[in-house]
């Protein structure tokens, strides 16, 4: 027959069911005194690992939660063949070029000197000015005058007022007095007939026509 053996050292027991190092006072004697109190162990042992892991994972969990870094926003970075922006060149001065003239700038311009005429070409011209008179039958100022622009052969226009009320209406347009003879060169309304200032008023117009 086999002895009996310890459950815990695998030694011999003796009477009182203990080995030799259970009798010399092995703490590990009281763990399991037989094999009956093994599965009461292992219970234990996995309880008590499954508690640790459990308060591990809580632990790591909340320390996570309290250290978790702000996002930090990204920051563009340029590659590295990237050319900075040119500077933007200061303009080139441009040379003044001549002006074309404008609408109005021939008013601000000095008059042109009249062109020099011979006086064949003057008494041409004169000839060509259109001359009204106003007069009346018996007016000797309008015979005179009547015979010095025939004499020149300048053209002549006569304005009867007494034979026509509608001229006698155009003379008081222009010489409210009505008084002749009143002479109308081109525009130029002299009132009574003087020969220098009739012929000078009949050049000035024989001239702008030029």
């Amino acid at each position: 027959m086999e002895p009996r053996r310890c459950g815990v050292h695998g030694l011999v027991v003796g009477a009182d069911d203990r080995c030799v190092v259970c009798r010399r006072g092995d703490p590990a004697a009281g763990a399991a005194k037989t094999s009956q109190e093994w599965p009461l162990v292992i219970a234990l042992s996995f309880f008590a690992a499954l508690l640790v892991f459990s308060g591990g994972y809580w632990l790591t969990r909340k320390l996570a939660t309290n250290n978790t870094v702000p996002p930090v926003a990204p920051v563009a970075i340029a590659p590295a063949d990237s050319q900075p922006e040119p500077e933007p060149e200061a303009p080139t001065p441009v040379s003044r070029l001549p002006q074309t003239p404008r609408p109005g700038d021939e008013a601000q311009r000095p008059p042109e000197k009249p062109k020099e005429l011979s006086t064949e070409e003057l008494e041409r011209l004169k000839r060509g000015v259109k001359v009204t008179m106003y007069m009346t039958g018996p007016c000797t100022l309008c015979s005179t005058a009547r015979a010095f622009l025939r004499s020149r052969r300048y053209k002549l226009s006569e304005l009867d007022i007494d034979a026509s009320p509608t001229d006698k209406v155009l003379l008081e347009a222009v010489n409210p007095a009505a008084s002749v003879p009143t002479f109308d060169v081109e525009g130029k309304i002299l009132i009574g007939y003087d020969r220098q200032i009739l012929d000078k008023a009949i050049e000035d117009a024989a001239r702008r026509s030029n």
